[in-house]
């Protein structure tokens, strides 16, 4: 039996990356999709694969700096599939200021990280309580890190309380909701190859030099401590706390990292 059989997800970071992985396992899973981001093409592009695999999805374009496109993303979930039960808080950026000191990093490269990574999450889960309480109930998970929780290092101080914010604000939204049948809960991946080193504005020949630096550090430390966990596990995590199985589960910042931390709590930059 499918897990999220009957159910209505939006997922915002849908078009790409863990955000893609995730819309497309929900809806393997059974629920009718709500793919929301700002990439048009992609987007549609994941719409229309899950559609040809059988399963139920749309594309809404979302940019989650704005109120009023996350409260259209919820009303489309509700006017194509009559309600809204499950949201992934996904959309996320690493920043041009994510390569800098805080002595570096300017206040406008600070508040552009806060406002997709903080106050991106809050207004996807303020404008979802509601339609989650219409339907009696539901489930959020937003997607963290786990430079929120325990990674530190010398340029990631905007990133990492971006992070951090998050995990306490699915905290006290666990507690705020308990009495409406709403869990709210979040997942701490560790490093993963997605997109989302285009928002720090390296040029492709740095983002390659990147990726090469950390296949190189998988292959020399093996699967406990690699740094790119696999987008589908990350996604069976956000998959596992909004589904039945974690009723139990509540306010909580589940680490999926291939026990990254455990070997390198200080990370790499």
């Amino acid at each position: 039996m499918t897990r999220l059989a009957g159910k209505v997800a939006l997922i915002t970071g849908g078009a790409s990356g863990l955000g893609e992985a995730t819309a497309k396992l929900f809806a393997n899973e059974g629920a009718k999709v709500v793919v929301a981001d700002v990439n048009d093409a992609r987007g549609a592009k994941v719409a229309a694969d899950i559609k040809e695999g059988g399963g139920q999805a749309t594309y809404v374009r979302t940019d989650v700096t704005s109120s009023d496109q996350v409260k259209n993303a919820v009303a489309a979930a509700e006017k194509s599939y009559g309600k809204l039960d499950v949201v992934i808080a996904n959309a996320g950026i690493s920043g041009s200021g994510s390569g800098k000191t805080l002595e570096q990093i300017s206040e406008d490269e600070w508040d552009q990280i806060m406002n997709v990574n903080l106050n991106g999450v809050m207004r996807t889960f303020k404008y979802a309580i509601p339609a989650l309480r219409r339907a009696g109930g539901g489930a959020m998970s937003a997607t963290a890190s786990i430079a929120g929780v325990a990674r530190v290092s010398d340029t990631l101080s905007a990133y990492g309380a971006s992070k951090a914010g998050v995990v306490s604000l699915v905290r006290q939204l666990a507690y705020e909701l308990a009495d409406d049948n709403v869990r709210v809960n979040c997942v701490c991946p560790g490093g993963m190859e997605t997109n989302l080193s285009e928002s720090r504005g390296l040029s492709s020949q740095e983002m390659e030099q990147m990726r090469r630096r950390r296949q190189a550090q998988r292959q020399a430390r093996g699967k406990l401590g690699r740094t790119a966990t696999d987008l589908r596990e990350v996604a069976s995590a956000h998959l596992f706390l909004v589904s039945d199985d974690a009723s139990f589960v509540n306010g909580q910042a589940v680490v999926a990292d291939a026990g990254w931390l455990l070997r390198f709590p200080k990370g790499l930059t």
